[in-house]
């Protein structure tokens, strides 16, 4: 649907174009004026008839440079006027279909109107735009009436005059319109739509420096603008020998960029002719502007625009090649395109030599929309395959994902097993460890008591005991306390509070909350309990107290340490240097160093002794449970 959308436009506007060829055939009493006086004269108003040096010539008239003709000059048509063949008071015109460059129009010693500015070197650009000047009938004359028109071509000395029509405004004013419509307006909007996309393909091009045919192409429709606009504006802003050049050179650099353009579309290598291409850009330019006023249009007719041809053909031969390699539908419309487009800069091009009548219209400029379209759509198609691949790339990959996701779940979660198989292996090992070392031990010694001959009943009593409260710590070790120490701390005073009030002793508690101690788990747990244990039976058997202070706290020792403290305290006899080079005293130090701690002990000035156990915030310094 597409395709067919794109036929019908390029067949529309080709239709368009051809009504600009049509030929002017106007009812009575329009008068087309062909027979023409020429002067050379720089005098601001009319010559007299009587004037020596009028010489006559037929319209369409070309100034080509080899004529030699000096400028500015005039023309004069004369023409007859039938009183009957107009009301007075009506509108007339004069109608101009082409002039270049500009011109000053007189009717009977009448000013009627000019194209602009008259000034050499910044004469007004009219050479692509009809002129229409009205007038009242009231300045017609029955018989005999002059038409002067003062004529100012470019300095390179081309230029041309049409045929010129009179007659009521009313019957010439549509043609006019048509015309301005077809190479004004049209021409505006194209060079519009070149400027426009050019920015657009730039800012592509910003976003992926990696293609390059971007800024190429943005390049290819910027020169492509410049030359189009040269036939919509009327006043040039700089000299008119800079501007020529520019213009002339552009149609060049066209054909440069555009090559360069197709090579990276179609992937194709060629760095040595690129190199000839750029060269023969930049000395092609140079000697343009360096021909001079009186050979420019020779060169740039003649030699500038035929070796254009050369590379034009190259281009051309590169894209039907490219559509008979692989004849797709995007590589088909753009070899139609391109041929369009070529073709119509060698009808502009036989027009500028005067092989074509000067006054059919420019058909590159009209170019563009094909060209461009083309291009736009190849583009479309590309990117929107792009994303389809994308999508479908991205589906395969979703796909590949989840697969391997199942597969990683599935591995996960035999690692899990095994990990769990390893604790669980860990933990009976480090129970079986414990109840070795601690109950084990314990028993033991209540088994050689009982096989004395003689048992002391307090010492097995207590050899028990000691084996239940081992039991005991065992199994409060093993409970969930999340890392809070208060938690411990807890479960041991609910242990050991029922055997200090047996003793006699009080507890007091003056705990506060803690941070969490990361890593305290089940084996740390039960070495502080341990700790904690030998210290109570201590004091319990040595220090003759009545009294137990349980503390804690935080003690920063520097900038980034922090260390967890418990400390008891009690109101004995203090400690003894037998009791401090013990072996208890020895397993608790043993503890302390195997969960990462450090034990102070001292006595207190007003009696008693206290025991402090320094701990870190987190597992690291701390032993790794085994």
């Amino acid at each position: 649907m597409r395709s067919r959308l794109q036929v019908h436009s390029i067949v529309i506007l080709l239709l368009a174009i051809a009504v600009l060829a049509w030929a002017d055939d106007f009812p009575e009493p329009v008068m087309r004026l062909e027979q023409a006086w020429f002067i050379d004269a720089s005098v601001s108003s009319p010559p007299s008839l009587q004037e020596p040096g009028w010489r006559s010539l037929s319209l369409p008239d070309s100034w080509d440079g080899r004529r030699g003709d000096s400028f500015p000059a005039w023309y004069r048509l004369d023409f007859n006027i039938d009183p009957d063949s107009f009301a007075r008071g009506e509108l007339w015109a004069v109608y101009l279909p082409a002039i270049n460059s500009n011109g000053e129009l007189w009717l009977n010693g009448e000013k009627i109107g000019d194209g602009g500015s008259m000034q050499p070197g910044r004469v007004a650009s009219n050479w692509h735009r009809p002129l229409y000047f009205t007038f009242s009938s009231g300045l017609l004359r029955q018989g005999d009436n002059h038409l002067f028109i003062y004529f100012m071509p470019k300095q390179s000395r081309f230029g041309y005059l049409w045929p010129v029509y009179v007659g009521p405004d009313i019957l010439l004013r549509p043609d006019y319109r048509l015309s301005l419509f077809f190479k004004e307006t049209l021409i505006g909007v194209s060079a519009v739509l070149l400027a426009a996309f050019a920015v657009f393909l730039l800012l592509l091009w910003l976003l992926r420096r990696e293609e390059s045919l971007y800024a190429w192409f943005a390049a290819g429709c910027l020169v492509w603008a410049f030359f189009v606009f040269d036939m919509y504006i009327q006043n040039i802003p700089i000299s008119e020998r800079i501007w020529d050049t520019l213009v002339f050179a552009s149609v060049g650099w066209l054909v440069i960029f555009m090559s360069f353009f197709f090579h990276r579309l179609y992937d194709i290598s060629r760095p040595r002719l690129e190199r000839a291409m750029l060269m023969f850009g930049l000395t092609g330019t140079l000697a343009l502007y360096f021909s001079g006023d009186r050979y420019f249009y020779f060169f740039s007719s003649f030699i500038w625009d035929n070796l254009l041809i050369v590379f034009s053909l190259y281009l051309l031969w590169v894209i039907i090649m490219q559509a008979v390699r692989q004849p797709s539908l995007d590589n088909v419309l753009l070899s139609i395109a391109a041929t369009l487009v070529i073709g119509f800069g060698g009808h502009d091009n036989l027009t500028q030599m005067g092989v074509i009548d000067l006054n059919h219209t420019h058909f590159l400029p009209y170019g563009a929309p094909f060209l461009v379209g083309v291009l736009v759509w190849m583009l479309a198609h590309r990117f929107t395959q792009a994303l389809h691949e994308a999508e479908e790339l991205n589906r395969e990959l979703d796909e590949r994902v989840n697969r391997k996701h199942q597969q990683l779940e599935r591995y996960y979660d035999r690692l899990r097993e095994f990990e769990n198989e390893r604790i669980i292996a860990r933990e009976r090992e480090r129970i079986m460890r414990d109840m070795h070392d601690g109950t084990g031990g314990h028993l033991v010694s209540a088994l050689a008591l009982v096989q004395q001959d003689h048992i002391d009943k307090a010492m097995l009593s207590e050899a028990l005991e000691q084996a239940l409260d081992d039991v005991r710590l065992m199994i409060d070790s093993l409970d969930s306390v999340d890392e809070d120490l208060l938690v411990v701390l807890g479960m041991f005073r609910s242990r050991i509070e029922p055997r200090l009030k047996y003793s006699g002793i009080e507890i007091a508690w003056k705990v506060q909350d803690l941070p969490p101690m990361r890593g305290f788990g089940p084996e740390k747990v039960l070495q502080l309990m341990r700790i904690l244990q030998e210290i109570v039976t201590n004091i319990i058997k040595h220090a003759q107290a009545d009294r137990i202070t349980f503390t804690t706290g935080v003690r920063r020792l520097g900038q980034h340490r922090e260390r967890v403290f418990v400390e008891i305290c009690d109101n004995g006899q203090g400690f003894a240097d037998s009791i401090k080079e013990g072996r208890g005293i020895a397993n608790m130090h043993h503890r302390a160093a195997a969960i990462g701690a450090h034990l102070e002990m001292e006595n207190q000035p007003d009696g008693g002794a206290c025991v402090r156990i320094l701990m870190p915030l987190s597992s690291a310094g701390m032993p790794a449970e085994s």
